[in-house]
Parts: structure tokens; C-alpha cells; sequence
């Protein structure tokens, strides 16, 4: 202990003569001793040296004349010892951050996902509902599994030679200031805001989608996918600031592949029948391009202007060193060695922190920096030339390493440096090749892109991003205004005087009501009709069906068995019940007649896209129950489970309410005109306490009315141009000088002094 606390007082602390044990024993010393407890490093040479790189955590070994002993036990290695200062301020610190960032971004993501399906629990009844099927579900680490890697395998926040000539930016990865507590907290908020985003949009998006036949189940959890692929891409982006070719082709890979994922997923009827044109339905529907910009734009701004905020108020010395570097000259890295302006005001490297030991040293050696464990930044490695061993060995001087030939000219003859050629064998000694590839990709020095965070980056991004998003309200307020709508709530609370229920027996009920048309509508003019709430994407509603039987088979007895209910399976008096399932017998046969326009209930023009297929025993198996004699309002003999009212019926729906096609009307409704609609409503939702509503609209390109959606832009704009604002209103009134920190006032006679120097 009297050791350790003189130890402490210390900055370089020499231990002669002591053993491979006592090596040991004094890492474990500071190990275990020292609070808060250090990272330990250990170098050696030897084989005298292996206890103590085993009880670091972090072993170094020196290959060399000692042998391998202490490079076989280390987790690095290094051909000398002075290599260890690239070794750490380098690669060390390039590898932490991108680590950092890969750790972050991982539970970021999964963070994502897992809101959004706590979220989705709350429009599906608490069931265990997941938003995305099983399969689009195990697709999501493999598409998301490219951008990041490329982002941890190549990204830099600075060169090589700003963290030589800067060994202060050491201290993030020694101070654990990527990781930490405080990291792991921002990453949580900021996987919730991003969530909350995608979810709002999806909410306030799915009263569009229902007309467009999009908000089903299988089609709407498509696109909330696409979002999510999309704006988790768009992170990875964020977080990297050096970006190559194959960052990009990595992103685009991503995507490329999710594409394939869904042309294969959505065109396997005999595997996936749900899934069945999905991928094409969802991409005809205009809402999904919008919200595909909304929800990765949104998710940048607040993105960009949280950074800006701690870039401006608190930057680290990192932030610094690339807004100086960067003022100036060119963002691209051609070599990846970066150069400023020298007092001439052209640019000159940067020095490289590193000397050596001869005058010889000032002369322009060949640059082979290494991305790999052995690292050359000096030349060709001295084993490659037997006379280099002896001279280093003898001198100690490393200046020979300046004339060494290139990797593609011929070695020197040893006659001519005054060595024999021949070993006392007779042989030619000939040396292997031991350097790592001197190409760009191998010695990470890829043609790149460097993006540096600024004020003017940000304003022009939020002033740009809230025009987009006015111009798209202003687009999709102008389509809503073109469509025409009549709306009617003919059951449920608060509907006295324009109810129509059930009759109390449970028998049909026959009301009479006059509609007055608001406004022109031109045909096609679709019928629609509601029930809120009803949860069809309830977990054990939902999965109470037989696909086989929808799709024209025969299922066996133990997959009905498996699927279907017993009451949904077989009738009180014995028959079976051919298609089963609770969704099969729960249909909605509330019907609608105008006597001034037919409703064509089987138009080509409803939004219906899958297709069911009778048995090919129709109507020739005995003791079965068919759909058309349970729902003889739904469907006919000759249609089966064929009727699209009850294919759309059996799509559950998205959110927690139903909202399906239930005609077209092909003839022009005028302004003024009264209509007279007869309800025959035998669904009941008294028990549910439920309202049933009934909506004529019209449609345009981008669909039919949409309220929420404009709400939603026009407040996305609104905050974009707060943050142009805000940030305008910073760099007037407190602005920090580019590259230098933040100066506040300090004292009671206000002083002022940096925040570096506090």
C-alpha cells in the first residue's frame, strides 16, 4: 500500500530487476487497487514479459530478437516499440469510436422496434398483436446489417494525422466518453423520439389508407417496414462522418436487398397467401411516398438540431480540430492525410508527431500506413534487407528505411552493400514478404467525403425541409378539398334520432333515411362502411382462420382443429362449417340501398385485391354449412366465399377499427340532392359499444380526404422553421467562434475565459 500511494505522486515509475512475476503482480496491483479502476495496457518483447501481458487488459507484443513468445500471448503486435504511439492515438482510437457507434447504434435500433411494438399493443387489444408478420420481422437485422458495418470498419472522425499532431483527442476513448451511462440515456431518448415520429404519422396516415385499401394488416405493416428501414438507414448515415464508396454501396445494398426481400415475400401465394400483390398495392399508394419523406426528414431535423445544440454549447476538442481543418479546403480526402492552411494560405501537411533519430530523418520517405495490427508508417520493414538488421542493430539508426526500394522494384544485391550472398550452406537467403497490401483499401485511405456540422448546414436543412413540408401540405389540403364526402353514423352512442340498431330479438332492422348530397360527386363514387372500435387485429381473432380453405383447398381435419374453434367449426346441428374460423363467422351483413343509384357490391372498381377460391367440391359435399347459406346478404350461391365483401372483410385491419369497400356507385350524386337510403342492419354492436357509420367519397390521385395528414405537415414545417429560428437567433446573439471553444464569463467581475481552460 505504501508502494502504491508513492506510486500515485508519479508520472513514470521504474521497476529494475524484478521478475516475470513481480511484472504481474504490479499490473495486478493497479488494477485492483486504483479507483475508479484503470484500463491497463502491458508491452514486452519476450517471453519474460508474458504474465504481465496476460494480466493486462490490454496486451501488446513486440516481435523481434527475443523471439514470439510475448506476440503469441498479446493482443496486438507490433515489429517495434515506437509503433505504439499509432498503434493507440490511431488505430485505437479509430476502432473505439466506430465500436462506440456500432454498440449504440444496435441497441438504437432494437430499441426502435421494440417501442413501436409496445406502442401497437395499445390499437390491438393488449393480445400480443406484432405490428409486422414473423417473416418480415426476422428480415430486420439482416437488411439493417450493412450500413453500420461499413460505418465501424471504415469510418473516421479525424485523420491520421490530426490525432498525431493532436494526442489530447486520446482521451475519449480513455475516459470512456462514447460510452457511457450518459450515452446510453440519449441513445434511449432518441430511439423513443424517433419512434414516437414513425408512429404518429402512422396513426394520423391510416384514415387515407382505408379508402385505398392499404390499411390492412399485411399492406400497412409493409409500409410502417419501409419507414423504419428507411430511417434507420438514414441514422446510420447521420452518425458516420467519413463516408466511401463502399459506405454508399453498403446503403444502397440495404436497400437493394430489402426490395428483393419483398418481391420474393409478396409473390408466394402458396407460401404467404396474406402477403399476396401487397408489395405493389403499397406502392401505387401516394401516401406511402409521403410519409416515406415526413418520417426520415422529421427524424433528421431533430436529429441535426439536438447535435448543433451540443456542437455549439458544448463541443469537444474533436469538433474543434475539424471545424479548423475543414475551413478552408476541399471536404473530399483524396489520401486520406489531410492538410490546413499554413501561414502562406496554402495548405501544408500537418506533422505527424513522430522523430527520429538521425538527420537523415527530414528526408521524403515512402508513406505505408497500415490498418492492420503491423504498422510500417516509415518504409519497407528492416527484415525484408539483411543488412538493414545489422546496421539497425549496431546504430540504432532507422534512416536506411528512407532509401528502401518500393514493393514493385527488385531487392538490392547484398554484393553491392558488402555482404555475401550465400549462407554457410550455400544457399541465397531469401526473405519472405511480410507487409500487409500497400492499396488504398487495405491501408484505409479510400477516396472519401467528409461531413462537418455547421450552422449554415443546419439552417439551409430546416429551411428547405419546412418549405417541403408546407408545399406537401399544401398539395395533399388542395386534393382533400377536391373530394367530395357524405357521411352518416347510423348506430351507436349519441345517434338518437338517426339510429338504426338491431332489433332487440337479434332480427334485422329496416330504417329509412334521407341523405342530402353536399356537394357535386362524380362516379366513381365508392361506398364505405366503419365499425369503431373492433379489433380484428386481435391476436386469437385474427389467427382464427384457414387459408387453405380461403384459398380453394381442402384442409385436413387436425389443421381445422388447429385453427378453428369448435363453435367456429362445427354447427349446433352437426355440419361443418366450410370456410371456419371466428373472422369466417363474425361477418359484417349490415346492407345499403340508395333507390337513386344502385351500389354494385361486386365493381371491379373497389379497392380489392385479393382473391378467395371455392372448393372443388362446392356445393357437391354433403353436411357442410357454405358462407352464402350463414350470410345470404353477404355473398350469393354462385359467389361463395368469391364476394369482395367478403374478401375485404376477411383483411383485418390495422388499427383498432374496421373500415371496408362495400360498393361503387356509378352514377353522377348533384349538390342538393336529397337520396334516400335504406339501412337493413343486422350486425350488433350494442355490446361492444360501437358506432357503425356509412361514408360516400370520391377519390383523386392522392386519394380521398385527409385531415390529419395536413395537421401533420403543416406541423413538421412549423418545427423545422422553429429550428431555422432558433439556430438564426444563436448565432446572433451567442454565437461561438468556428473552431475555437465557447468563452463564458467567469467570477463576480466578469472575466471571461474558454471553456478548455476551466
Amino acid at each position: 500500500e505504501d508502494f502504491l500511494a508513492i506510486a500515485k505522486l508519479c508520472s513514470v515509475v521504474v521497476a529494475c530487476r524484478v521478475s516475470p512475476l513481480q511484472k504481474a503482480q504490479l499490473v495486478r496491483m493497479v488494477r485492483k487497487s486504483i479507483e475508479p479502476a484503470p484500463v491497463t495496457l502491458a508491452i514486452g518483447d519476450g517471453a519474460n514479459d508474458v504474465p504481465m501481458i496476460q494480466e493486462a487488459q490490454v496486451g501488446v507484443g513486440i516481435s523481434g530478437k527475443e523471439g514470439r513468445q510475448a506476440v503469441n500471448a498479446a493482443d496486438f503486435a507490433i515489429a517495434q516499440f515506437r509503433y505504439l504511439q499509432r498503434l493507440l492515438l490511431v488505430h485505437g482510437r479509430w476502432d473505439y469510436r466506430r465500436t462506440c457507434k456500432f454498440i449504440l447504434y444496435t441497441f438504437w435500433k432494437n430499441a426502435i422496434i421494440t417501442m413501436l411494438l409496445f406502442y401497437y399493443t395499445f390499437f390491438s387489444g393488449f393480445s400480443g398483436t406484432s405490428m409486422f408478420t414473423s417473416t418480415v420481422w426476422t428480415s430486420f437485422n439482416v437488411i439493417l446489417f450493412w450500413p453500420i458495418v461499413a460505418t465501424g470498419a471504415f469510418d473516421r472522425d479525424v485523420t491520421d494525422k490530426q490525432a498525431l499532431q493532436y494526442p489530447g483527442l486520446y482521451e475519449t476513448g480513455r475516459k470512456g466518453l462514447d460510452l457511457n451511462l450518459m450515452k446510453m440515456t440519449e441513445m434511449l431518448l432518441s430511439a423513443f423520439v424517433h419512434s414516437f415520429v414513425i408512429m404518429v404519422v402512422v396513426v394520423f396516415a391510416i384514415g387515407d389508407l382505408d379508402v385505398a385499401a392499404t390499411g390492412n394488416y399485411y399492406s400497412f405493416g409493409i409500409m410502417v417496414f419501409s419507414w423504419v428501414i428507411i430511417t434507420m438507414n438514414y441514422r446510420a448515415t447521420f452518425i458516420t462522418t467519413t463516408y466511401n464508396w463502399l459506405f454508399v454501396a453498403a446503403v444502397l445494398s440495404s436497400f437493394l436487398l430489402y426490395i428483393l426481400f419483398l418481391s420474393i415475400y409478396c409473390n408466394l401465394p402458396s407460401l404467404f397467401p396474406n402477403m399476396q400483390h401487397m408489395m405493389s398495392e403499397v406502392l401505387r399508394t401516394p401516401l406511402f411516398w409521403i410519409g416515406s419523406l415526413t418520417v426520415p426528414l422529421l427524424a433528421m431535423m431533430i436529429d441535426m438540431f439536438k447535435a448543433y445544440l451540443v456542437l455549439e454549447f458544448l463541443p469537444d476538442q474533436r469538433d474543434l480540430i475539424l471545424e479548423r481543418t475543414i475551413r478552408g479546403r476541399r471536404l473530399v480526402i483524396e489520401t486520406g492525410e489531410a492538410s490546413e492552411p499554413a501561414s502562406d494560405g496554402h495548405p501544408s501537411p500537418l506533422p505527424s508527431g513522430s522523430a527520429r533519430s538521425s538527420p537523415s530523418a527530414h528526408r521524403v520517405a515512402e508513406r505505408v500506413g497500415s490498418g492492420f495490427a503491423f504498422d510500417y508508417p516509415e518504409g519497407r520493414h528492416p527484415r525484408r534487407h539483411p543488412t538493414t538488421v545489422i546496421r539497425t542493430a549496431n546504430t540504432l539508426d532507422t534512416s536506411l528505411l528512407d532509401t528502401l526500394p518500393t514493393r514493385t522494384q527488385m531487392f538490392t544485391p547484398a554484393s553491392e552493400l558488402g555482404v555475401d550472398e550465400e549462407s554457410s550452406d550455400g544457399s541465397t537467403d531469401v526473405v519472405p514478404e511480410q507487409e500487409p497490401p500497400s492499396t488504398a483499401f487495405a491501408q484505409q485511405k479510400l477516396r472519401s467525403f467528409q461531413f462537418v456540422l455547421t450552422w449554415r448546414a443546419v439552417l439551409v436543412s430546416a429551411l428547405s425541409t419546412g418549405l417541403l413540408f408546407l408545399l406537401s401540405a399544401a398539395v395533399v389540403s388542395s386534393n382533400s378539398a377536391q373530394v367530395a364526402q357524405a357521411r352518416l353514423v347510423y348506430d351507436g352512442p349519441d345517434t338518437e334520432g338517426r339510429a338504426c340498431p338491431v332489433a332487440p330479438d337479434g332480427s334485422t332492422n329496416s330504417c329509412m333515411f334521407k341523405l342530402q348530397v353536399v356537394e357535386d360527386m362524380q362516379p366513381p363514387i365508392q361506398v364505405f362502411y366503419a365499425v369503431e372500435p373492433f379489433l380484428q387485429n386481435y391476436f386469437f381473432y385474427m389467427s382464427s382462420v384457414s387459408n387453405d380453405e380461403l384459398d380453394g383447398s381442402v384442409a385436413s381435419d387436425a389443421a381445422r382443429r388447429e385453427t378453428c374453434s369448435s363453435s367456429t367449426r362445427v354447427t349446433p346441428d352437426g355440419k361443418e362449417i366450410v370456410p371456419c374460423g371466428l373472422m369466417a363467422t363474425s361477418v359484417f351483413n349490415d346492407t345499403f340501398e340508395i333507390s337513386e343509384a344502385p351500389i354494385d357490391t361486386e365493381s371491379p372498381l373497389m379497392p380489392v385485391h385479393r382473391r378467395f377460391r371455392n372448393p372443388p367440391d362446392y356445393l357437391q359435399r354433403a353436411g357442410v354449412s357454405w358462407l352464402y347459406e350463414r350470410y345470404p346478404t353477404v355473398t350469393t350461391e354462385a359467389l361463395g366465399i368469391e364476394s369482395k365483401r367478403f374478401v375485404a372483410w376477411m383483411m383485418p385491419n390495422f388499427l383498432g377499427r374496421v373500415a371496408k369497400p362495400y360498393g361503387v356507385i356509378s352514377k353522377r350524386l348533384s349538390r342538393g340532392q336529397e337520396i334516400n337510403l335504406r339501412i337493413n342492419a343486422s350486425f350488433p354492436v350494442q355490446s361492444l359499444t360501437a358506432k357503425k357509420t356509412l361514408l360516400l367519397t370520391t377519390e383523386t390521385t392522392l386519394g380521398a380526404k385527409n385531415a390529419y395528414l395536413v395537421n401533420i405537415l403543416l406541423i413538421s414545417g412549423c418545427l423545422c422553421f422553429a429550428i431555422a429560428a432558433a439556430v438564426l437567433a444563436i448565432r446572433l446573439c451567442c454565437a461561438r467562434e468556428t473552431g475555437k471553444p465557447r468563452q463564458r464569463p467567469h467570477g463576480i467581475f466578469g472575466q471571461v475565459r474558454s471553456d478548455s481552460e476551466s
